[in-house]
C-alpha cells in the first residue's frame, strides 16, 4: 500500500449506527482459522473496487463487555 499498488477500504460506518464505533452492530466469530462476519456497512469508499478491506466489528458481547476489532480481508 506504501507504493499505491494496493488500493484499501476502511469499513465503519453503519446504517443504523453511523460512524459511531460504540454502537458498532457487525459482528466477527471466529470458525477455526478464519472468522465470519455478519452485518452491514454502508458509504464504503471504494467499495467493490478495493484489493483489502479493514473492516470494523464485534467480537465481545453486545451488553456486558463489548469489544471492538478490525479484521483485514
Amino acid at each position: 500500500m506504501v507504493h499505491s499498488q494496493t488500493f484499501a477500504s476502511y469499513c465503519l460506518t453503519e446504517p443504523n449506527a453511523g460512524s459511531d464505533a460504540a454502537s458498532l452492530r457487525t459482528t466477527a466469530r471466529k470458525d477455526g482459522d478464519y472468522y465470519v462476519l455478519n452485518g452491514e456497512k454502508a458509504f464504503i469508499s471504494g467499495g467493490g473496487e478495493s484489493d483489502v478491506y479493514l473492516v470494523m466489528c464485534r467480537t465481545g458481547g453486545m451488553r456486558s463487555a463489548p469489544s471492538n476489532s478490525a479484521v483485514m480481508r
